[in-house]
């Protein structure tokens, strides 16, 4: 486990941390990949390096490479950020005191600077369209669909319907009574055709049983026979 020291030599500052590799020379071009692609946050280093992102301009050098366990890596990371002073902002890269990482609360001042922060960067079209694609998910081709079906209808799903039939069973009455009264809402003189035909599905005393027979034995043609709803498909 090593304690190392990136340098910056175009503006001589520098960044003291801590790495449980081996490898100082891969792990500094994983920090340049990671600040390229905004990945981990907006350190001061990070910053810096999109700043200068010439590879020639940094370099790593190991400070400790003979520490043996975690507690001896964040107290000698400690040692050397305070001794380098490298949390000064005149010095170094480093936001954090060493060891545990952030050394917060975060004061109301603080606060309200990550929020205006955040609102800035929201309201800048190109950083709402990338979150939308990010938390947007992605479409399903055919072909995984085909798989999905495939293995799903190798499973053995008897554990899985067993305990949502046991969770089903300890919540009867409770859901019984709240699907009773979002039924009567629903299902008022008032309502549209869409909410009533809502409210019956609510309001069947056996909806739960019914989506686990469809989706597990109907959509696959099969039949359980622990499936009361199987029964009368087992005598035809």
């Amino acid at each position: 486990m090593f304690i190392y020291l990136i340098v910056n030599h175009k503006t001589g500052k520098y960044y003291v941390g801590q790495h449980k590799g081996n490898n100082l020379k891969r792990y500094l071009q994983t920090k340049f990949s990671d600040a390229r692609h905004h990945r981990g946050g907006q350190s001061y280093l990070f910053n810096a390096m999109r700043k200068y992102p010439q590879a020639t301009l940094w370099s790593i050098h190991a400070l400790r490479s003979d520490i043996q366990n975690k507690a001896e890596l964040d107290r000698t990371e400690k040692d050397f950020i305070r001794f380098l002073r490298s949390q000064d902002p005149e010095y170094g890269y480093n936001i954090c005191r060493g060891g545990e990482g952030f050394t917060g609360p975060h004061g109301p001042a603080a606060k309200a600077k990550v929020t205006k922060a955040l609102k800035q960067r929201w309201a800048q079209p190109s950083f709402r369209e990338h979150w939308r694609k990010v938390m947007g998910g992605h479409p399903t081709s055919p072909e995984t669909k085909d798989k999905i079906r495939v293995v799903r209808a190798l499973q053995d799903e008897s554990v899985r319907v067993a305990g949502c039939q046991k969770w089903v069973d300890a919540h009867k009455e409770e859901a019984s009574a709240r699907l009773s009264h979002e039924a009567h809402v629903l299902g008022g003189k008032a309502g549209s055709r869409q909410t009533k035909q809502r409210a019956g599905r609510l309001g069947y005393e056996r909806s739960g049983k019914k989506a686990q027979h469809v989706r597990w034995h109907v959509n696959r043609g099969q039949i359980s026979s622990g499936c009361p709803l199987c029964k009368p498909l087992e005598k035809g």
